[in-house]
């Protein structure tokens, strides 16, 4: 089941999914990141994954990572991404982002981010995800993210972001997201965002986006440092 929800202001309307019970949070004039509470199994003070949210994205949560959402997009809880489900992660979404679904997980799109469909996933459709560049992510086009092409998804760079690669898909970065490598995909982190690194792959953050840590990945939460990301 999901939500329909108006591109209006969106705090004061979640509403939680029917499997749910509403997060505390939801209920309460106080500010929202005032009033977070920590995860059990997270020794941090405050369990926040996104600015607007209340729960992380970890199996152990039972909320969505998506602000507008009402239930988690991971295989325990209501309504997962995996392809046995039926439902997107996308709040105005209502079909599933695995390659056996049709539609895209994308609000504006029409068409799948699978390798059955030929469009991008971005509201604009038949050219990258990327706005500086002008070929698709997906194997019907020039210039894929998998492993038998040679070219990044990033416009700076110029390798691919998969294994077997030895480059980072963001043009500041010089080693890759895998497992293998050790440092992050973002500018201005400095490690890994694989579960043996400790450091967040976001600029203002500072801790891990695994399950063992329990600050958020988003430049909203965790600091007061105000640049962007992206």
């Amino acid at each position: 089941i999901i939500h329909t929800v108006p591109v209006s202001p969106l705090l004061t309307r979640l509403s939680p999914h029917p499997s749910l019970s509403p997060h505390p949070s939801l209920s309460s004039p106080v500010p929202l990141l005032s009033r977070l509470s920590p995860h059990p199994s997270l020794s941090s003070p405050v369990s926040r994954l996104m600015p607007q949210c209340g729960t992380c994205l970890m199996p152990q949560c039972g909320t969505c990572l998506m602000p507008q959402c009402g239930t988690c997009l991971m295989p325990q809880c209501g309504t997962c991404l995996m392809p046995q489900c039926g439902t997107c992660l996308m709040p105005q979404c209502g079909t599933c982002l695995m390659p056996q679904c049709g539609t895209c997980l994308m609000p504006q799109c029409g068409t799948c981010l699978m390798p059955q469909c030929g469009t991008c996933l971005m509201p604009q459709c038949g050219t990258c995800l990327m706005p500086q560049c002008g070929t698709c992510l997906m194997p019907q086009c020039g210039t894929c993210l998998m492993p038998q092409c040679g070219t990044c998804l990033m416009p700076q760079c110029g390798t691919c972001l998969m294994p077997q690669c030895g480059t980072c898909l963001m043009p500041q970065c010089g080693t890759c997201l895998m497992p293998q490598c050790g440092t992050c995909l973002m500018p201005q982190c400095g490690t890994c965002l694989m579960p043996q690194c400790g450091t967040c792959l976001m600029p203002q953050c500072g801790t891990c986006l695994m399950p063992q840590c329990g600050t958020c990945l988003m430049p909203q939460c965790g600091a007061e440092q105000s640049t962007t990301w992206w």
